[in-house]
């Protein structure tokens, strides 16, 4: 019992017959190295078994429903297009047309069918170690002053939005220090600049409270979740959708800070 306690199961769960396992094909989402220790999370994705591997504390969680993979936007994407999720979440802003995510979804999806509902409008912008000693107002203060950025991965929004900021600026991608520093995640953004490892990096208002950093907006962006329409009248998508509207959700996004939730919920576009 103390054992099962430990671990955050019930008693049973730490003993079983082999002859009453059931035997299932699934598909790896990602390489790992060694198959006979592994522990995954199983998910039913268009007709298909999907395993995401679980490590660290996630092994020991068997009462989680809803299985996260963190990629960015474009990753998502394509993840979403070859099956290896219910929902991707995105935030990309296409130039040429003036719209958020929907260019991309046609471009990814093409033949698919898929539902676009607004999440969040969130505030992006240049995060600056705390109290702004280096008095940074924009990405041209940046290069001019030989500030060091730290970069995001080809494929989200973040990069996105420093590429476009640069092309507006008509600022060479290579006059930026650390145009070549990737992270792969706001987080690590965050703390690469809370670590005094960089002075700056594109992120969201919110992860700058997070980590308690300065931050200077350049735009709102609106973040969306894109579902096939295949999986729309799935049970656990409906469950999830329905958490769109519940109040304690709302909350939990406003106190985090520099979310707009007026439109969550909302149906953008059917493709």
């Amino acid at each position: 019992m103390r054992l099962a306690k430990a671990l955050g199961c019930q008693v049973e769960e730490l003993f079983w017959l082999e002859q009453d396992l059931p035997q299932i094909e699934a598909v790896l989402t990602k390489p790992v190295n060694n198959l006979q220790q592994l522990r995954v999370s199983l998910a039913r994705v268009g007709g298909q078994w999907i395993a995401y591997p679980l490590v660290g504390k996630d092994a020991f969680r068997p009462q989680l429903r809803v299985q996260y993979k963190f990629a960015n936007s474009m990753t998502a994407l394509h993840n979403l297009c070859r099956g290896e999720a219910h929902i991707a979440g995105m935030h990309l802003y296409d130039v040429e047309t003036g719209e958020y995510n929907t260019p991309f979804v046609r471009k990814v999806l093409v033949g698919k069918e898929a539902v676009i509902i607004t999440l969040r409008v969130w505030e992006e912008g240049l995060m600056v170690q705390a109290g702004n000693p280096k008095q940074i107002k924009s990405i041209t203060d940046v290069v001019e002053m030989g500030a060091v950025i730290a970069n995001r991965e080809v494929g989200s929004g973040s990069r996105s939005l420093l590429e476009q900021t640069l092309q507006q600026e008509k600022i060479p991608f290579q006059s930026l220090q650390g145009f070549e520093w990737i992270m792969n995640s706001h987080q690590e953004v965050g703390w690469a600049i809370a670590s005094d490892m960089v002075d700056a990096g594109i992120s969201t208002a919110s992860v700058a409270i997070a980590f308690g950093l300065g931050f200077i907006p350049l735009r709102h962006s609106r973040y969306d979740l894109v579902i096939l329409k295949e999986y729309m009248q799935e049970p656990s998508v409906q469950q999830l959708l329905g958490t769109l509207g519940h109040r304690l959700v709302h909350s939990q996004l406003e106190v985090l800070g520099g979310y707009d939730i007026s439109q969550i919920g909302a149906v953008v576009a059917t493709i």
